[in-house]
């Protein structure tokens, strides 16, 4: 129900919706090998004996997801070969993947913290920074998740810094908030011009589709004028000779 709320974003052309889709499933790729990449590398690239049990159950957690991404994933791309049309549930379980993606993310800066070196620290602030940043154009199929999904791991990382105990950390917080903001004018450019691409292109498709409707309604009306008498209705001299030489 939650995500629902969120990404209440109604199309009313199938082909639209059709066409974000896509465009979503398909930069989902990249995003979800990255994802698996680097949650590996932080989760036993930093193995230290206190944390290593958590970060392990952390892993596991978003490998479920990311399991179930790719799930969700191969299932479309299967009825989309099959010329099936998206629905709105499609962007819901879209949506979810992605929100609980970002909010282990968000859990395993926020919780491991205090309990982090100076290099892992640095790592994870790069990795969620640059997934980010990513995120402008890969979820740019969707305004409102490509933003959800910026804050939801820049946001409670660099506030964590702000309020934590070390004022080293407090500048890098400031520009982790700083860089949120322009991470999510940057998506929404991105989303615009992504939604104004696909507006163009399913309005171009139907105004030639209703050209060729047009087309094929006049030449059967020239075809009909040529064959019958304009008063009478009935076939002219020429049609019904050429009728009567086929009997």
């Amino acid at each position: 129900m939650t995500v629902k709320l969120l990404m209440q974003t109604q199309v009313d052309d199938p082909h639209v919706l059709n066409d974000h889709l896509k465009l979503l499933y398909q930069n989902a790729i990249p995003g979800i090998a990255i994802t698996i990449l680097a949650s590996a590398g932080l989760a036993f690239g930093f193995a230290e004996h206190s944390t290593i049990h958590y970060k392990f159950i952390w892993w596991l957690c978003l490998s479920a997801v990311v399991g179930f991404r790719i799930i969700d994933t191969a299932l479309w791309f299967r009825r989309a070969n099959k010329g099936l049309f998206s629905c709105q549930n499609d962007l819901y379980r879209f949506g979810a993947g992605v929100l609980l993606t970002a909010f282990l993310w968000a859990f395993y800066c926020v919780y491991f913290y205090n309990k982090s070196s100076i290099d892992e620290l640095f790592s994870s602030l790069v990795i969620v920074s640059a997934m980010a940043g990513g995120a402008a154009t890969v979820l740019s199929g969707n305004k409102l998740l490509s933003q959800i999904y910026t804050l939801m791991l820049l946001a409670p990382f660099s506030l964590q810094m702000i309020l934590g105990d070390n004022p080293a950390h407090l500048l890098l917080g400031c520009l982790g908030l700083a860089y949120a903001a322009v991470m999510l004018s940057v998506a929404n450019a991105a989303a615009n011009f992504t939604k104004n691409s696909i507006m163009l292109r399913n309005e171009h498709n139907q105004l030639l589709k209703t050209m060729e409707h047009k087309v094929q309604q006049r030449t059967e009306k020239i075809i009909e004028l040529s064959q019958h008498d304009s008063l009478t209705q009935l076939l002219n001299r020429r049609s019904f000779l050429a009728a009567a030489k086929l009997q």
